[in-house]
């Protein structure tokens, strides 16, 4: 079984763990500061001179060594992700324990240098010292002129082999989210609703009388949707004599009352519909945003959940579902300006899509305010542009056809039309915009000036 590679901010938090750790494991060094003595107008002694001693303690290597080691990490993860997916691929063999080796990366002292703005010369040395420090393993040096291969320490590129097998989300039935049938789903998740979390959060107050819960079914859907031997569900009597009165000892006509509010209460759970908006849009933006990582299925399932709070906020809304159709579109389009930002800026890498150690850090989160959730001003801005676009463009023409009638220098068609029809013809154009001050600039095109 090949390993399952670390994902990103795994990765790198592992290294900088380490590295503070070097640093930490070095012995003080002693600094001292000589204070000159302080006179007065007389040149008299007010301070006199002192020596202060202190200890400082040093670092491992630079920060731009442990910074270009972060790209390192990086590229190596990826470089392991991609040879994973390749068929037929297997790891070398070496050691005394048989451990795999992880494949190399090709690199240059003129890319790595543009990274992080250093010469040719620093990178060197800083490699030569992540060799003495352990972070990196081999080196295999072609040449200043050409590419050479650098092997990282395998501890930071993939997790320990009883870790899960991975499951990617591309070998399920992507085509079945989109054309919406329901018996083909990849991954049957059970999401977690709000009213879920507030029944588990909340205190249950046993004085008033509730309705029995359903017994649990002996066998229960995992993720995959297989299902197999459940434990036993609970007697209901013993849930009954603690607390309360029981329904015995109720009226007959209160606990008629309750039992016909029970049946008359509306179904919280998650509609097929919501749960197909959830599971495309996840489909969508996996591989744009992270082609090169691999999930398995129960990370799947925790993107899914993420995306659910954070993206579409529980459905909640109370929209329609025409208009979380609508709403569904406008993520898919801002999922494609973050992936135009990845393409723009190739240094940069996303978070994880749900919290890994702290709660709201996911990039889906919507607690994160850097997260998905910012680009909704950039779809804002995107609009906003957009609709400046078509006014510009609307007034632009409706000025060119106008002043070519004037001037008898338009087309057959537009010289085929009365005033008062090139006038209509516009106007219902630039009422179409529902903006009033395109509406006021149309008025004063038409009465003959210029914009």
């Amino acid at each position: 079984m090949l390993p399952l590679p670390l994902t990103l901010a795994k990765a790198r938090r592992l290294w900088h763990q380490d590295f503070e750790a070097q640093c930490a494991a070095m012995p003080l060094q002693l600094r001292s500061r000589t204070h000159q003595a302080r006179l007065d107008a007389e040149g008299q002694v007010l301070v006199p001179a002192r020596t202060e001693h202190y200890y400082v303690q040093p670092k491992a290597a630079p920060a731009t060594a442990k910074e270009l080691m972060t790209d390192l990490v990086f590229m190596s993860v990826r470089a392991l992700e991609r040879s994973n997916r390749e068929p037929g691929f297997d790891f070398a063999q070496v050691g005394t324990d048989a451990a795999p080796q992880a494949p190399p990366i090709a690199v240059n002292c003129k890319s790595l240098g543009k990274r992080r703005s250093m010469s040719s010369r620093s990178v060197r040395t800083h490699i030569d010292l992540l060799l003495k420090m352990g972070a990196l393993v081999r080196k295999a040096w072609h040449g200043t002129r050409a590419d050479f291969e650098l092997w990282i320490n395998p501890k930071y590129v993939w997790q320990a082999p009883e870790m899960p097998v991975e499951s990617d989300l591309d070998r399920l039935q992507i085509g079945a989210i989109l054309n919406s049938e329901p018996t083909k789903f990849p991954l049957s998740v059970a999401f977690e609703t709000l009213e879920t979390r507030k029944l588990e959060t909340s205190q249950v107050d046993k004085l008033v009388v509730a309705t029995p819960p359903a017994p649990k079914l002996e066998t229960q859907a995992t993720l995959t949707g297989n299902t197999g031997p459940q434990p036993d569900p609970e007697p209901l009597g013993a849930a009954a004599e603690t607390g309360q009165a029981g329904a015995r000892r109720r009226p007959r006509a209160e606990a008629r009352k309750l039992a016909q509010t029970a049946a008359s209460a509306p179904k919280t759970g998650p509609t097929l519909a919501q749960k197909r908006l959830v599971m495309s849009f996840w489909a969508y933006a996996r591989p744009q945003l992270y082609g090169d990582v691999a999930f398995d299925e129960a990370q799947h399932a925790k993107a899914q959940n993420a995306i659910w709070f954070g993206v579409f906020a529980g459905f909640q809304a109370g929209l329609s579902e025409r208009e979380y159709e609508l709403y569904h579109q406008q993520a898919l389009e801002r999922v494609d300006l973050v992936a135009d930002w990845l393409k723009r800026n190739p240094g940069r890498f996303l978070p994880a899509p749900y919290a890994e150690i702290v709660k709201g850090r996911g990039y889906f989160d919507r607690e994160n305010g850097l997260g998905f959730v910012k680009t909704e001003e950039w779809l804002a801005q995107k609009m906003l542009r957009r609709h400046e676009y078509h006014v510009a463009t609307t007034l632009r023409r409706a000025g060119a056809e106008m002043r070519g009638w004037r001037l008898k220098t338009a087309g057959k068609r537009v010289l085929a039309l009365t005033a008062a029809q090139l006038y209509h013809k516009h106007l219902k154009k630039v009422q179409a915009l529902r903006d009033p001050r395109a509406l006021d600039k149309f008025y004063f095109i038409a009465a003959g000036g210029k914009v």
